[in-house]
């Protein structure tokens, strides 16, 4: 069952791409319990386990190959944080990118749980 359908459109601060603005349709998958977008046939994903009703575990982030380089991993964080914010969930950030991430972008440390 997909749900939450997010388009989000970046800047790429990589000047060496020619392709300034990428959009990204994500969503979240609660079945599969992901959050996941689809790019030229290939799927990236941020996958997590529910704890409890209000902590949630992001384990894995995954983009393939031909995809990294475009900034889709951190979109894809960066959705899923929104996604705990606006739920009022808390999330351990078993995966080591998400929490470099979060390390990085000091306004989401609310939400790791404690």
């Amino acid at each position: 069952m997909l749900n939450s359908a997010y388009n989000y459109s970046f800047k790429n601060d990589n000047k060496d791409t020619k392709e300034n603005v990428m959009e990204l349709t994500i969503h979240h998958d609660s079945a599969a319990k992901e959050f996941v977008t689809i790019i030229d046939g290939q799927k990236a994903t941020l996958k997590y386990s529910v704890i409890n009703a209000t902590t949630w575990d992001y384990y894995s982030t995954f983009v393939p190959n031909a995809l990294r380089g475009r900034q889709i991993g951190q979109t894809l964080i960066k959705y899923a944080l929104n996604y705990a914010k606006s739920n009022q969930l808390k999330i351990i950030p078993s995966c080591s990118f998400v929490k470099k991430w979060i390390q990085a972008h000091p306004d989401y440390q609310s939400l790791i749980a404690e």
